[in-house]
């Protein structure tokens, strides 16, 4: 199976869009030489659910994951905090509220 593939049926099973992750990681990225310790276990897991063939496919990988839901989470943090301005944010918990009451 393709990295593409496995990579979207983990995306699937994480309730996550990683399949441009799998193709940045594709592509040539400059990369550097470290020595590192890593957790065997974890390492473990990441290759099983990514399907990864090698120690280092599978770190790259991990790290463009987690980058990306950062990059993620302060978008939507940013918008978050523009909607709490036009109180929109209180507007939506005002309307929950009076919905649950009616049930």
């Amino acid at each position: 199976m393709h990295i593409e593939q496995q990579a979207a049926m983990l995306a699937i099973y994480n309730g996550t869009y990683i399949t441009n992750i799998a193709r940045a990681v594709l592509r040539e990225c400059p990369m550097s030489v470290t020595q590192i310790d890593i957790d065997d276990e974890a390492l473990n897991r990441v290759m099983t659910l990514l399907g990864a063939r090698t120690k280092k496919e599978a770190v790259n990988l991990a790290l463009n994951f987690y980058a990306d839901r950062q990059d993620r989470a302060r978008r939507i943090s940013r918008h978050f905090e523009r909607a709490r301005r036009w109180e929109a944010v209180e507007d939506a918990e005002r309307r929950h509220t009076a919905e649950k009451g009616d049930r």
